[in-house]
Order: structure tokens, then C-alpha cells, then sequence
């Protein structure tokens, strides 16, 4: 769970910073800070860091230096409780707090999309196939997206 988490960050960081690099976002965390920082301009030289920058970078190392002492406090509670716990109510009360979520941020058409993701994912199940295989119903949708307009 620590090298995931330390993946998923640096993954994070690492699209953040590609967005002030070429001024495009290619993740939901850099659209996010896109919204918050406004438009960026170019670079005055390579040497000229933006203070937007700077200021995301250090607010992610505080983050993290708070983050990881309380992350292994929680996770030392939850453990005890784990054990005792069923893992079919769990999976459960999830599935259904997502769907919940999601039902409230984008009604019934994100129900909709989710549906039919659920379907799709059910097929290589069915087929008794790897589910990477799935991976090439992406490419359509994706290349549809970068030749369509506004690209």
C-alpha cells in the first residue's frame, strides 16, 4: 500500500509539472490546478521557475510529511478491526457508497456509463481471457477524442 501510494503521488506530481511544462493538462489533478492557477504563460527561461509551481511542490512535501505519520497511526487502528470484520459487508457498503456518489455527482447518466463499464468488464470474466485485453476498447474512444475537434 506505501509503493502504491508513493506511485499514485509522484504519478500525481509528475502531471502537474508536465502541465507547466507544455501548458496542457493530462490528468484530473492537473485540470484541477489548471482551475486554481489560471492560465500559465510560457516560461521567460529555463531557469525561471513559476511560483505556482513552487508553491504546489512545497504544499505536496508538507502534505506528505503530515500525511505519513497519521496514515500509519489509522492504518494500525483499522488492522485490529480488519481481522474481525467481514469482507463481503465491506465490498459491499462500498460499491454502494460509489454508486451513491455517483448518483449524486452525475445522475443517472454517470449510472448509465458505470453500467455498461460494469458490463464491459464483466466480459473478459466471461471469455475467460486476461483482462489487459480489455485495454483495446480504449483505443478507439481515445483516438476519436484527439482527432475530433478542438484538438
Amino acid at each position: 500500500m506505501v509503493v502504491l501510494g508513493s506511485v499514485s503521488s509522484s504519478t500525481g506530481l509528475l502531471s502537474v509539472a508536465v502541465l507547466f511544462m507544455i501548458r496542457r493538462s493530462r490528468s484530473g489533478a492537473a485540470a484541477a490546478i489548471r482551475a486554481l492557477v489560471g492560465d500559465l504563460g510560457p516560461w521567460p527561461d529555463a531557469w525561471s521557475i513559476p511560483v505556482s509551481l513552487v508553491l504546489v511542490l512545497v504544499s505536496a512535501v508538507v502534505a506528505t510529511a503530515i500525511a505519513a505519520p497519521l496514515a500509519t497511526r489509522v492504518a494500525r487502528g483499522v488492522a485490529r478491526r480488519w481481522s474481525r470484520s467481514n469482507p463481503r459487508h465491506i465490498s459491499a457498503a462500498s460499491v454502494l457508497a460509489i454508486l451513491g456518489l455517483l448518483g449524486i455527482t452525475s445522475g443517472a447518466a454517470g449510472l448509465a456509463v458505470a453500467a455498461c463499464a460494469t458490463l464491459l468488464g464483466l466480459v473478459p470474466i466471461a471469455l475467460r481471457v486476461r483482462r489487459v485485453h480489455l485495454m483495446a476498447s480504449l483505443l478507439i474512444p481515445v483516438l476519436l477524442s484527439a482527432l475530433g475537434p478542438g484538438s
